[in-house]
């Protein structure tokens, strides 16, 4: 028999050849907290942590799991192991630099806003 193939519904499944199912939300939200993401003020920003979560391994790097079964990354180039994906500091520190941007736009804008009423008066008088 065999089954409808769906990989022409998922490109990223086409792409990567993997049977990986995409994540679920609970898997972002859980995996946005674990970049430093607060799951209340920073859903709009959870985009970031389903890219970590589906980002392909850098050149390089391969997966293997230890033995409890825990997942792990070997880079053999460089020898490095790390238990944490090698992309995921790079995530974090984007998701920081968004919120940032994100803060010191909001002031930007009260700030103008600010500039733009003193300026009013300002000319008013004149």
């Amino acid at each position: 028999g065999g089954g409808a193939d769906t990989s022409l519904l998922d490109p990223g499944a086409a792409a990567g050849g993997g049977a990986e199912d995409p994540p679920t939300p609970e898997e972002i939200q859980d995996y946005a907290v674990y970049l430093g993401m607060d799951a209340e003020a920073d859903t709009d920003l959870f985009y970031i942590a389903e890219w970590a979560l589906t980002a392909p391994l850098p050149e390089g790097w391969s997966e293997h799991s230890d033995a409890s079964g825990n997942e792990f990354y070997y880079n053999a180039v460089t020898g490095v192991s790390t238990y944490e994906h090698p992309l995921d500091e790079q995530y974090r520190t984007y998701y920081r630099q968004i919120k940032a941007k994100n803060v010191k736009e909001g002031q930007t804008a009260s700030i103008r806003q600010q500039a733009a009423s003193i300026k009013d008066q300002l000319f008013q008088e004149a």
